[in-house]
């Protein structure tokens, strides 16, 4: 797996292609926290998008999945400090990484492509 860090100036344009490109996949989420080790967020949900969004003067990341019947659920990422694009070592992209001020990972990884995953992360 190969990891590409995606500029600070470039997260809106590279979320919005992205989230274009793989709208409909199944994606599942894992978080690494500091105190808490890895959780699993999301598992096996149809993939809607990543937004680079600002509330309240604070940054965060929307990453949105189809929950069916026209409704969504939204995992945030918030105070995300660097984002990398996850790719096998074919050059498929398998998803994103992004790390937060807190010290957490958030790995939004498609099913199905095997990977070395979010311990390595």
């Amino acid at each position: 797996m190969s990891k590409h860090e995606i500029p600070h100036q470039q997260w809106a344009p590279f979320l919005e292609s992205f989230s274009l490109e793989h709208a409909g996949k199944l994606v599942s989420v894992k978080s690494r926290h500091p105190q808490q080790g890895i959780v699993l967020e999301i598992e096996n949900k149809p993939f809607e998008g990543l937004v680079q969004e600002t509330e309240s003067e604070q940054e965060r990341i929307a990453i949105i999945f189809d929950q069916g019947s026209r409704t969504s659920r939204t995992h945030f990422v918030c105070s995300p400090r660097q984002i990398r694009l996850r790719t096998t070592p074919d050059g498929t992209e398998e998803g994103v990484e992004i790390d937060a001020d807190d010290g957490r990972t958030v790995v939004v990884q498609f099913c199905g492509i095997s990977s070395v995953g979010i311990e390595a992360a």
